[in-house]
């Protein structure tokens, strides 16, 4: 694509045409696709403590970059009773060495949130898996995010997508 663009530009080099405004919702949409691919969602009971309530079990759930609790199963699936959620963007987890079933989970806002897996399981594998989780959608939550914000820099509505949305559009303008 690259090497096609530059035959109908020959005075830019590639690295031009990559940062030129024309190219930014291809190339976003493209890194859109590749990290979602990437990205699986996953949900499963976790302690959390409330200040007033202690240690509470809730069904957490991680999707497109961010985390959201419920009471029960049932309500996750129903999408009801949701008690709070957090977009993952610059998120991080802490874990403390000598307690393989506590982390901290802190979000962009300054909120901090304690977590626990259930010590009846695994709990060095099963933190491994949300922590991994965690990692991977904030990723996500930051590169979806930079989309958008380079569609809407390059002018476009948000409409595009998807490569094929964004190659549709923008290719009849080179030739």
């Amino acid at each position: 694509m690259v090497y096609c663009t530059a035959d109908c530009f020959a005075d830019q080099t590639a690295f031009d045409l990559v940062r030129s405004v024309e190219l930014r919702p291809i190339l976003a949409a493209y890194q859109d696709e590749e990290v979602s691919r990437e990205v699986q969602k996953i949900e499963g009971p976790l302690w959390k403590s409330s200040h007033f309530l202690g240690w509470r079990s809730h069904w957490v759930m991680i999707e497109d970059g961010t985390v959201s609790w419920y009471p029960r199963q049932a309500d996750a699936l129903a999408g009801v009773r949701r008690q709070g959620g957090e977009s993952l963007r610059r998120a991080y987890c802490m874990v403390k060495p000598w307690d393989h079933c506590f982390f901290v989970l802190r979000c962009l806002d300054d909120a901090v949130h304690y977590l626990k897996v259930s010590s009846k399981t695994d709990s060095v594998s099963t933190r491994k898996r949300w922590l991994d989780a965690f990692e991977a959608h904030s990723s996500y939550s930051a590169r979806h995010r930079t989309r958008e914000e380079i569609i809407n820099d390059a002018g476009g509505d948000g409409g595009v997508t998807s490569l094929t949305q964004a190659l549709q559009h923008w290719l009849p303008l080179f030739y």
